[in-house]
């Protein structure tokens, strides 16, 4: 498994890149096509497919553009097979909160996608 192991963390690698500096492309490149991004708001869940997320993240003005710290970190991986993992990430994407992203992973055609994405945006006192 060692081999899943460091693929998965280069695939985590570019998703940090990806919400570091907005670049849309590698959503194509990381997320299998028909994945989602969930989260609950006001109680509520909410779902958004890949082009939803794709205008979200073409839309924010990103970190790297502003100079900001970059601060991400991988909590655990749990690789399940050969084809099967869950990663749990903590980042810093926008001024004042945290998220925690629980990455749902399949090994499709040889290489690791993600095909779901749960998080949690924690505000943080300024």
């Amino acid at each position: 498994m060692a081999t899943e192991y460091s693929e998965i963390l280069n695939l985590l690698d570019d998703y940090f890149d990806l919400l570091y500096k907005c670049d849309v492309e590698l959503i194509n490149q990381l997320f299998l096509p028909n994945a989602n991004v969930c989260n609950v708001s006001d109680d509520v869940a909410v779902i958004i497919d890949m082009d939803q997320f794709h205008e979200r993240i073409a839309s924010r003005i990103s970190p790297e553009s502003q100079n900001k710290n970059r601060d991400d970190r991988i909590l655990s991986i749990d690789i399940t097979c050969p084809t099967i993992a869950l990663a749990k990430v903590d980042l810093l994407i926008l001024p004042g909160g945290r998220y925690t992203d629980y990455l749902s992973l399949l090994k499709v055609a040889g290489n690791w996608k993600i095909a779901s994405k749960v998080f949690h945006l924690k505000v943080e006192d300024q």
